[in-house]
């Protein structure tokens, strides 16, 4: 970072992108008040520079952070003093107070604020990112090994009974996707009650690329917010004892794109 704020314009793509950096190393090392106040110190110099830009990033990383720890009032305020700003107007900006809102929303399990911004965000944005590459999903080695045997005329690794058939599993994700392409702090928003592989599914998500901006700077704003419904298919099971015969199906991942639908936001079910 200082090499490149000690070669490069103030205002150069590479100096605005490194803005934050310093902070966000903090928060993975859990150095929240360090990380707080290089935030801080970022938004204070790029106020002070007339850089309006780099002083909204480091300002939302700021209420992020406070939300994180439990500060809702504090991060509200922040906020809100945020929204005041004439940048804050801009569309891309807009969107991503937007999604700062909800971030909170989640923390304070307010389902119904969740369902509303999600939707304001879906509505507000253009066009999907062009996704470029993407890990594969996670598989299934109980499932996997089942239809092996199957495949040779075996019997089934686990005898699934009908009592076996869970109800709907499903996590709402979110992510940024930065303009360079990048994925950044993709994060559970809400779901069914701690599924197992919804881990492997961040670590997915985290894992994509997706195509660059066309004009990557302060015009492009923070980049675009995606929120995506992964649902898990449910196994089909013949009740024990029953005369109809049922297939059993291999689970796996459907995923919808909320912010680039008009798929109702409320959760599957409702």
């Amino acid at each position: 970072m200082k090499t490149l704020r000690d070669n490069l314009p103030a205002d150069d793509v590479a100096v605005q992108a490194s803005a934050t950096a310093l902070g966000d190393m903090w928060i993975k090392l859990g150095k929240f008040r360090r990380a707080d106040a290089s935030f801080h110190a970022i938004e204070d110099q790029a106020l002070a520079e007339g850089r309006a830009y780099p002083a909204m990033m480091a300002g939302m990383k700021r209420v992020w952070l406070a939300g994180a720890l439990d500060k809702a009032r504090e991060a509200n305020m922040m906020l809100d003093a945020l929204e005041q700003r004439p940048i804050a107007q801009e569309p891309g900006f807009r969107t991503a107070l937007r999604a700062v809102r909800l971030r909170l929303a989640v923390r304070a399990g307010d389902d119904a604020e969740i369902t509303r911004l999600a939707g304001t965000i879906a509505a507000d944005q253009g066009g999907p990112p062009v996704l470029v590459w993407q890990p594969p999903y996670p598989g299934d080695a109980m499932a996997e090994a089942s239809n092996n045997v199957r495949a040779f005329g075996g019997v089934d690794v686990t005898s699934v009974r009908s009592t076996d058939v869970a109800s709907i599993q499903w996590v709402d994700v979110g992510f940024w996707v930065r303009p360079d392409g990048h994925i950044e702090e993709a994060e559970i928003l809400r779901g069914s009650r701690a599924p197992a592989w919804a881990p492997a599914i961040l670590k997915q998500v985290a894992g994509r690329r997706y195509a660059a901006s066309a004009k990557v700077g302060e015009e492009d704003g923070p980049g675009s917010y995606r929120i995506e419904r992964v649902t898990r298919k449910n196994l089909y099971a013949t009740p024990v004892g029953s005369n109809i015969r049922r297939r059993v199906a291999a689970p796996g991942f459907e995923i919808l794109d909320l912010t680039a639908s008009e798929a109702a936001m409320s959760p599957p079910g409702e």
